[in-house]
């Protein structure tokens, strides 16, 4: 038997063999769990991926989010439109409107154009008397197109923005004559701003000097045309397209006066130049020129008129301009003095009742009539005293009319000075509605020689004085804040005194005074304010030249030698002959 070359095996290993040998099983074991526990972590794993699938929300949850997602992105897309200006106009450009001014003006004069025609998308506009058209516009980019008589069409564009300035100046080219037209008021002469003047389809308006432009046609000579303002009587023109065009343009309102050029007494007005004389109440031949006076109000919304006009005597009646209204308020027979009327439309005057016997309590009487409620209130009467067959009776020395609608008067008694003792003379304010009756200061009678006297010291002021029984110095007392104090004689206010107008004619607002004073043997004529400060001297006139009214607070009636009627602007004039005569009256 052959011998077998394969080496032993020897079971009996030794200890580090058997030590690599075991190391070696191990890590192949350990390869082996490590292989099955990935197998299983897979198995895990797909088999949680499975529970995810089956345990997802249905097509619902889609939905949901799509009702968030979908609008922000519209919203979003809305805003980078909005960004964009021409993108965002033409969105807003849709529903948005804005207004938007266009001014009209002519290229060579820079004057405003009226009457201009814009057209925007066939909406039609037309230039106010400024030259101005005020749009109401969708917003955004708009073609525009111009058109006037006499001027060149115009096609342009404008861009109307949101919440910025919105206004625009537009030149127009005149194709026809350019022609100048300088308007001045016929009262004073000064020139008349913002008066339109219009002829053959244009218009102008003129400026702080007077003067208009206007864009008339070159075949024609003379065109028709017209003066128009507020506060104007409108008027008609000729326009001289090669000539000088110089027009006076009367203020609009009517003045009231007596007129006996129809043989009777009438009551007649005209405009402020004197033009338009028509009748409002005719007379009845029973009037005379010398008891027959007319008083109007401040407003001239009403007429006080003393006349006979009942073949009887003298009556105290009203005339309301408004309807030309004829009412007579007092019929007593007596002479009547007007004091005026205050700013409250009273009129406030004294009547003598002849009807009385000389000396009776109330012979002499101070009233008061209100427009308003058409009622008169006597505010004081006269007293008497009798003693045997010897009577004295009071009457009143001076009655005035204050700035406040308050009335100031004097009384004192005439008669047989032996019967003086124990009479009292008095100085006594009232309002013109019959309260606030107060009793400035009393003068024994028998104690003074003269009456009481009174003089304006300013339109809100006067100065009382009268002369004591054995004495050449009068007492005086000044009347000021409803107080009357003692004043000196030798004072500056006493010295002064004849120097100062002794009456104060009070405008409509009350706001301002006109007087006249004597300045080397001339009228000057002044207006101030209610308290007589800051006076200015508005024409120096012959001395026959007086006030008599306000009209408005803008001119002042004069009186001439009490039978003609001026009108003076309260601007002044530099000479005599720009005065306006309006018209004789009695």
């Amino acid at each position: 038997m052959a011998e077998d070359s394969s080496p032993p095996i020897n079971n009996q290993n030794s200890p580090e063999d058997q030590l690599n040998l075991t190391n070696e099983i191990d890590s192949k074991d350990e390869k082996a769990i490590k292989e099955i526990e990935l197998i299983e972590s897979d198995d895990a794993l797909d088999n949680t991926i499975t529970e995810q699938k089956i345990n997802l929300p249905k097509k619902t949850h889609w939905f949901k989010s799509k009702k968030i997602y979908i609008p922000s992105i519209v919203i979003i897309l809305i805003g980078l439109l909005f960004v964009l200006p021409y993108t965002r106009y033409a969105i807003l450009g849709q529903f948005l409107s804005e207004k938007y001014s266009i001014t009209l003006v002519d290229s060579q004069t820079m004057q405003p154009v009226i009457g201009g025609v814009v057209n925007v998308g066939g909406k039609i506009f037309t230039s106010d008397n400024s030259g101005k058209v005020t749009l109401k516009i969708k917003v955004g980019n708009k073609k525009i197109f111009i058109t006037k008589k006499y001027y060149a069409a115009l096609q342009t564009k404008i861009f109307v923005p949101v919440s910025q300035k919105k206004s625009l100046t537009i030149s127009l080219v005149a194709t026809g004559r350019q022609v100048s037209v300088l308007v001045t008021n016929k009262i004073g002469k000064n020139p008349v701003p913002d008066v339109i003047v219009s002829g053959s389809g244009s218009s102008g308006r003129t400026n702080s000097s007077g003067l208009a432009y206007l864009v008339l046609p070159t075949d024609k000579k003379i065109v028709s045309g017209s003066l128009s303002g507020s506060g104007f009587i409108k008027q008609t023109i000729s326009i001289n397209l090669s000539g000088v065009n110089n027009y006076s343009i009367v203020p609009s309102g009517s003045i009231y006066y007596l007129s006996n050029t129809s043989g009777k007494v009438d009551v007649v007005k005209s405009n402020l130049d004197g033009s338009n004389q028509t009748t409002v109440l005719e007379g009845n031949s029973s009037e005379g020129i010398y008891n027959t006076a007319l008083y109007p109000s401040k407003d001239w919304n009403y007429l006080g008129l003393v006349a006979n006009r009942n073949n009887l005597h003298p009556c105290l009646s009203i005339i309301q301009i408004s309807n030309n209204a004829n009412y007579i308020v007092d019929s007593t027979n007596g002479n009547y003095n007007v004091v005026g009327w205050d700013s409250n439309n009273n009129l406030i005057y004294t009547v003598q009742n002849n009807n009385l016997p000389s000396g009776s309590i109330g012979e002499y009487e101070l009233k008061s009539y209100n427009s308003s409620t058409n009622l008169t209130k006597v505010l004081y009467q006269t007293g008497s005293q009798t003693i045997g067959i010897n009577t004295v009776n009071e009457m009143f020395d001076s009655v005035n009319l204050l700035p406040n609608n308050s009335v100031i008067y004097s009384t004192s008694w005439v008669g047989n000075t032996s019967l003086f003792s124990g009479l009292i003379m008095n100085v006594t304010v009232i309002n013109d509605n019959n309260t606030g009756q107060k009793t400035l200061q009393q003068f024994t009678q028998s104690n003074f020689s003269s009456l009481i006297n009174a003089h304006f010291s300013s339109p809100s002021s006067l100065i009382f004085w009268l002369y004591p029984l054995n004495g050449n110095i009068a007492n005086y007392y000044h009347y000021v804040n409803d107080q009357l104090e003692p004043v000196s004689s030798s004072s500056s206010i006493i010295a002064n005194l004849f120097s100062t107008p002794n009456n104060y004619y009070l405008s409509a607002s009350g706001l301002n005074v006109t007087y006249s004073n004597n300045v080397n043997g001339h009228s000057a004529i002044y207006s101030a304010d209610s308290r007589g400060n800051n006076p200015k001297q508005l024409a120096l006139l012959d001395n026959t030249f007086s006030p008599y009214a306000w009209y408005t607070d803008n001119y002042i009636i004069l009186n001439k030698n009490y039978n003609e009627f001026y009108i003076l602007p309260s601007s002044g004039v530099t000479d005599q002959p720009d005065l306006l005569k309006i018209s004789d009256h009695l």
